[in-house]
């Protein structure tokens, strides 16, 4: 009985319950291609907060005026920034990188140990999911 009424500030929220104990691994990403080229990686598994930039764009976005006239250059530069690399949760690498280049990242790791990402090779290019990786792992981008 003590033991739960112990536990009664954390389930109502006075006190936090356990602190964040989310693991990282560290894992190599790689261009294989023989040319430059930009690459995007994002942790799928663990999205980060994204910076009050961004969630004011998506509020301005949304936001009546902008509903109502879409091609306003406000909501325009709101909806730019919205769709940046800088506002993509779990965001954690957008560059260039030389040919055969490889780049050591941190990405959260779930319950099984394995990280969960997604990459492209241009800004408008669709994702490519890259699940199960494991630590040290080398994911390589085409």
């Amino acid at each position: 009985m003590i033991k739960h009424i112990c536990m009664l500030p954390a389930l109502l929220g006075i006190l936090p319950a356990v602190a964040d104990s989310t693991a990282h691994i560290t894992i190599t990403v790689e261009n294989a291609s023989s040319r430059p080229q930009y690459v995007e990686v994002v942790d799928a598994q663990c999205p980060s907060t994204r910076s009050s930039g961004c969630q004011m764009a998506e509020i301005m976005v949304n936001s009546e005026p902008c509903q109502q006239n879409a091609n306003n250059q406000d909501c325009s530069r709101a909806r730019t920034l919205l769709h940046s690399f800088e506002c993509i949760d779990g965001g954690l690498f957008s560059g260039q990188l030389a040919a055969h280049q490889q780049i050591t990242l941190q990405a959260c790791a779930g319950r099984s140990g394995k990280a969960k990402l997604k990459t492209r090779n241009s800004k408008t290019s669709p994702w490519t999911v890259h699940s199960w990786v494991g630590k040290n792992s080398v994911v390589k981008i085409k």
